[in-house]
Parts: C-alpha cells; sequence; structure tokens
C-alpha cells in the first residue's frame, strides 16, 4: 500500500508588505471619498425634508378643500399645540420651522362646545436641516385651498457647514403661491425670486 502525501506550497497567502500596501491604498481611497460623501449626504436631507414639507402643504391643500374648512399648518410647541413667539427663543429661532410643524383642522362651532382644533398630522423635528419662513401660521381655506396671506416660502438649508463653498447647490426653496399650490426651487429663496 501507498501513501500519498500532498505537499503544500511554502509561499502560500500573502506577504505582510503586500497587506500593508492594499490597506494604505483603500485608506486613501476613503479619504478622498469622504467629502463627497459627507456633501453628498447633506443634499440628500435637504432634498428629502423639502419634499415632506411639500407633501405636507399639498395635503393640507387636499384636506381643506376635502373637508370644506380651515386647515392651518404651524410650528410645534413640543407638546401638540401652535408654537408662539416667545421672547426666550433666540432670534434665529422665530422662524425655523425645523422644530417640528403640525397640520391642524379647525372644528365646527356648536353650541354646547367652544371651537377646538383637531391635530391631522404631526412632523417631528428635524436636526440635520433648517427650514426657515415665516413665524405665522399658514392657512388653507375653502373652497379651493387658497393661502390666506398670500405668497409664503420657505427655505431649507443644512444646519452644518459641511457644504462648504457650494452652499448654494444644498439650498431648497419652496414656494407657496396665492391659490395654495406648493412647488419646490433649486437654490435659496432669495435666489428663486430673481428666477421668477
Amino acid at each position: 500500500m501507498r501513501y500519498r502525501y500532498v505537499i503544500w506550497p511554502v509561499n502560500a497567502g500573502f506577504m505582510l508588505l503586500e497587506l500593508l500596501l492594499v490597506l494604505s491604498l483603500l485608506g486613501a481611497m476613503a479619504v478622498a471619498a469622504t467629502p463627497s460623501v459627507r456633501n453628498w449626504l447633506v443634499r440628500d436631507h435637504v432634498e428629502m425634508q423639502a419634499q415632506a414639507l411639500l407633501a405636507t402643504l399639498t395635503y393640507a391643500r387636499s384636506e381643506a378643500i376635502r373637508r370644506a374648512m380651515r386647515i392651518t399648518v404651524c410650528r410645534d410647541d413640543g407638546y401638540g399645540r401652535c408654537s408662539e413667539n416667545h421672547k426666550q427663543r433666540a432670534a434665529t429661532e422665530l422662524n425655523n420651522w425645523a422644530s417640528g410643524y403640525l397640520v391642524l383642522a379647525e372644528l365646527p362651532t356648536h353650541l354646547e362646545q367652544r371651537r377646538g382644533m383637531q391635530v391631522l398630522r404631526i412632523q417631528a423635528p428635524i436636526e440635520a436641516v433648517t427650514i426657515q419662513g415665516a413665524s405665522a401660521p399658514l392657512s388653507f381655506t375653502p373652497p379651493a385651498g387658497q393661502v390666506i396671506g398670500g405668497f409664503r416660502s420657505f427655505e431649507i438649508a443644512a444646519r452644518t457647514a459641511a457644504a462648504g463653498s457650494g452652499h448654494v447647490r444644498v439650498c431648497r426653496c419652496v414656494r407657496i403661491a396665492a391659490g395654495g399650490r406648493s412647488r419646490i426651487m433649486n437654490g435659496s429663496c432669495v435666489a428663486a425670486n430673481y428666477a421668477s
């Protein structure tokens, strides 16, 4: 009976030098890609919040038409009520809607009850962006969902300075026409005013 022996090659595997070279190349590529990935994430947060605000405004307008009652969109005070401008707030936070916002329906007045508000939708606070708009609530009225007070706009931008020099690219402007229809425009609201 013969036994067959398998001889394993001595040089199987990577040398330490080869392994270190591959790891250093991967590290260099990761460092080079980090700013573009960070900018992409910032743009994604801004775009996502602009789409969420647009969906909320469209929902409020359609509910005003469907329910035939006034629907209000306002900043949340953290307790499910419309926020009022308190003096203890910083001046930069007075018009910031990133602390969350509500969609409210005005309930009809009955003889026994006083007038109330029903919460239809709540947007949670958003950490990554700022949403600058007028501090006053926004109301849509029936029958066609017009906005009380005319044109309004909200500017959504990154809260951090991660975007660097490309700040204009990571701003979105949500404009509301007097008829209640909303749309998203690229860039800041000031630039959008000149473009229209």
